[in-house]
């Protein structure tokens, strides 16, 4: 194993584990009741974890009005936690903004003139020329990631206006990132079984891409 990979490799496990550290944090302490807590969990993430990252990716990239957005979007958060009526927005919106975000950044990829973000990825990963049928295949991923993180977050609001906070939770904090590591997984284990012309897939190239490249993030 190369320098290079295990770097990646440990990259990607740390990031995973803050993930699932924060939403299992997140979701007992609503659970509990601890609201505001779990609201001040999740702005330490932002602010100390992947959150800052992204923003100076962002600002040092081609998205600063995203940027201003996300400081702005963090900043109200912080505002509405300090009200008691705020905590259950300040807990609820930024999840919910999360998931319709990512589904606007790959919806947006397949509007007319634009290039899919699944095609740019594989042409980061691949180079320029891509394999027969790989260019539908990656245009149809696209809009599978750009309906299914929407369809995520309708259903959390609807578990929160008729069930209530706990299963909101339920819904936000642990099956929705579930269906998405299942899709993700899913999709690769589909992929090598279905188009073998197109190569191994490996979860560990695309982390790579993912991770450490911003050619693909238009």
């Amino acid at each position: 194993m190369t320098l290079a990979v295990a770097s990646t490799r440990k990259a990607v496990v740390m990031r995973i584990a803050l993930v699932v550290l924060t939403l299992a944090a997140m979701h007992l302490l609503t659970l509990a009741g601890d609201l505001r807590v779990a609201v001040v969990v999740f702005l330490c993430v932002m602010v100390l974890g992947p959150g800052a990252q992204t923003l100076l990716r962002l600002w040092s990239y081609r998205g600063r009005i995203a940027a201003m957005t996300v400081a702005l979007v963090a900043a109200i958060v912080a505002l509405v936690a300090l009200s008691d009526s705020g905590v259950r927005l300040a807990l609820i919106v930024p999840p919910f903004l999360g998931y319709m975000a990512t589904s606007v950044f790959f919806a947006h990829s397949l509007l007319p003139g634009e290039d899919p973000v699944i095609t740019r990825m594989c042409r980061v990963g691949r180079g320029d020329t891509l394999p027969e049928g790989l260019v539908e295949y990656a245009r149809l991923l696209t809009w599978g990631w750009a309906i299914l993180p929407a369809v995520l977050a309708v259903g959390a609001v609807l578990l929160l206006v008729f069930g209530g906070i706990e299963p909101w939770s339920w819904m936000t904090n642990v099956v929705s990132p579930l269906v998405l590591i299942g899709f993700f997984v899913g999709e690769h284990i589909f992929r090598g079984i279905r188009y073998p012309q197109f190569g191994r897939p490996s979860l560990l190239h695309t982390f790579e891409v993912m991770f450490h490249s911003m050619s693909w993030r238009r």
